[in-house]
């Protein structure tokens, strides 16, 4: 008989759940990035929307499955807080838009009520989540550098190199240009480390050939060189 509250047993589900939650997580990055960066058929859009109500049901299955297996409930709802507060408010928004719990707000997003209002609702519900569940997790990723041990200028480094990267991708995802403009790979490099280290140097337009989604990229670049 499987003991649940063993300690062996706690490690391994926990291992198994991040393998889980880290291929559940790299799906949901692609499935965003996916519908939000490039033109698709209405087909696969729905199709990625399943994926994401997926990977929203995986992310908080988990938890309260770890909270059913955990030796001290107690302290496992104490330590995962703002997991569950956030489930809660999120709940409570999903019960608001079907009515069945009144928030103000809600009814004047979804006038009239309708399938498709709803269902729209309840999507970006699901990414609101997934975008909120990842950042919870940002903090774990700081941890996991700090046990590596690096020197801090490399850790500098590695870091502006990340961040450049993924903003160099973002800005040259079809969607993140203008309608009838196109960013090349050294545009969208160039723009992506400008604004990172904010000098403020710019190669294009950035008011006209970037879509809003490109500029609230290039904003949101800004922002993180500026905290760093």
């Amino acid at each position: 008989m499987i003991n649940y509250k063993s300690e062996v047993f706690q490690k391994k589900l926990n291992f198994y759940l991040q393998l889980v939650l880290a291929g559940v997580s790299g799906l949901a990055i692609v499935c965003l990035i996916m519908e939000y960066g490039f033109f698709l058929s209405l087909e696969l859009k729905d199709t990625l929307h399943w994926l994401e109500f997926l990977a929203v049901g995986t992310m908080v299955g988990q938890l309260f499955l770890k909270l059913a297996l955990s030796r001290d409930k107690r302290v496992f709802l104490q330590r995962s807080k703002i997991d569950f507060l956030i489930i809660f408010i999120f709940f409570l928004l999903f019960l608001g838009a079907t009515g069945i719990f009144k928030i103000p707000k809600v009814p004047l997003f979804l006038k009239n009520k309708s399938s498709l209002s709803l269902n729209y609702f309840y999507l970006l519900l699901s990414q609101l989540y997934i975008l909120v569940f990842l950042g919870l997790r940002v903090p774990q990723m700081n941890k996991s550098i700090l046990i590596l041990k690096l020197k801090p200028p490399l850790v500098i480094i590695t870091t502006f190199g990340l961040i450049i990267g993924i903003g160099t991708f973002l800005l040259f995802l079809p969607h993140s240009a203008a309608p009838g403009e196109h960013t090349t790979l050294l545009d969208a490099l160039f723009t992506a480390t400008s604004a990172t280290c904010v000098t403020g140097l710019i190669v294009v337009d950035t008011g006209t050939h970037f879509s809003t989604l490109g500029q609230l990229i290039i904003l949101g670049l800004i922002q993180i060189g500026v905290w760093d």
